[in-house]
C-alpha cells in the first residue's frame, strides 16, 4: 500500500468509525439504555478527536518539517570564451580557476537550506523557454562561424560536439545546510550560443537577459513542496578594443528570483 492510500485509510476509517458509533449512541440514548449511549458516544468523540489529531500532525509534518531551500548565485561570475577563426569551441571556466588546458567549468550556484530538516533523494529540474535553435544560428553573430546543428540535439561549434536539451534533471543525493550545484552543460550551452548570438560587439557592451528557470524537489521528507526559482545571467562584453571581430570574451553575472508557487 502507497502512502498516500495509507494517509487516505488513516484518515477515513476513524471518522467512519466516529460517524457510525454516533448514530449507534443516539439509538442507545433513545432507546432507553442512556449509559449504553454514553459510552458509544464517548468512543465515537475519541475517534473524531483522533482524526483531527491525524490532521493536525500531516499539516505540521507537510508544512513545519520541510527544508527551507534557496539556489544563490556564486561570488565568481562565469567566464565564457570563443575564437571561432581557430576552429575553436567554446572555453568556459569560473572567474579565478585555474584549469588544465583544454578542461572547461559550467557556472557554480549554492543551495541555502535555512530549515533543520535536510531534503534527500532531491533533484533541480532545469528548463529554458523554447526557442529555434537553427533560427538562432541563422542570426548576423553566427553566420559562417563553424558552428552546425546536428541529428539528435546536438550542435557543433569548431570540432567539438555539445548536447542541447531545453530541460534536464540534475539529481542530488541530499541537500544539507550548504550544498554546492552547478548548471548542467546541455542547459548552459543555450545561453552560451544566445549570449555569442546577442552580445553587442563594443567592449563594456551588456547582453539581454537570458533566463534559466529551477525547481528544487525532494522525495523525503515526502509532501514538500517544490520551490521554483528563476536565474537571470547577463553578459558584459570583456573583449578588447580593436579586437578581432571573431574574438569574443564575455564575463556573465547571475541573480536568483523566486517565481509564483
Amino acid at each position: 500500500m502507497t502512502r498516500k492510500k495509507m494517509d487516505i485509510a488513516i484518515f477515513w476509517l476513524p471518522l467512519i468509525g466516529g460517524l457510525l458509533l454516533g448514530g449507534v449512541a443516539i439509538s442507545g440514548w433513545y432507546g432507553g439504555d442512556k449509559s449504553f449511549g454514553l459510552w458509544i458516544g464517548f468512543t465515537g468523540l475519541i475517534l473524531f478527536l483522533l482524526v483531527a489529531a491525524i490532521q493536525i500532525q500531516q499539516f505540521i509534518w507537510q508544512n513545519v518539517n520541510q527544508p527551507d531551500i534557496d539556489l544563490v548565485a556564486s561570488t565568481q561570475r562565469a567566464v565564457l570564451k570563443w575564437n571561432p577563426s581557430k576552429g575553436e569551441a567554446f572555453t568556459m571556466f569560473n572567474e579565478g580557476d585555474q584549469l588544465p588546458r583544454g578542461h572547461w567549468a559550467v557556472p557554480k550556484l549554492k543551495l541555502k537550506n535555512k530549515s533543520t530538516y535536510n531534503a534527500l533523494d532531491a533533484k533541480i529540474s532545469w528548463s529554458v523557454a523554447p526557442y529555434d535553435l537553427r533560427k538562432l544560428l541563422e542570426s548576423p553573430s553566427l553566420q559562417k562561424k563553424n558552428i552546425a546543428v546536428l541529428p539528435g540535439s546536438q550542435v557543433q561549434v569548431g570540432n567539438t560536439i555539445y548536447d542541447v536539451t531545453q530541460r534536464h534533471d540534475l539529481p542530488i543525493i541530499f541537500i544539507t545546510r550548504d550544498t554546492d550545484t552547478f548548471i548542467p552543460l546541455n542547459i548552459w550551452i543555450n545561453a552560451a550560443l544566445f549570449f555569442a548570438a546577442s552580445l553587442p560587439p563594443e567592449p563594456g557592451s551588456h547582453s539581454p537577459t537570458y533566463f534559466l528557470d529551477a525547481v528544487i524537489s525532494w522525495n523525503i521528507p515526502d509532501g514538500g513542496q517544490p520551490k521554483r526559482l528563476r536565474v537571470k545571467a547577463t553578459a558584459t562584453n570583456m573583449g578588447p578594443a580593436g579586437g578581432l571581430d571573431d574574438e569574443f570574451s564575455a564575463l556573465i553575472d547571475f541573480e536568483v528570483e523566486q517565481r509564483p508557487q
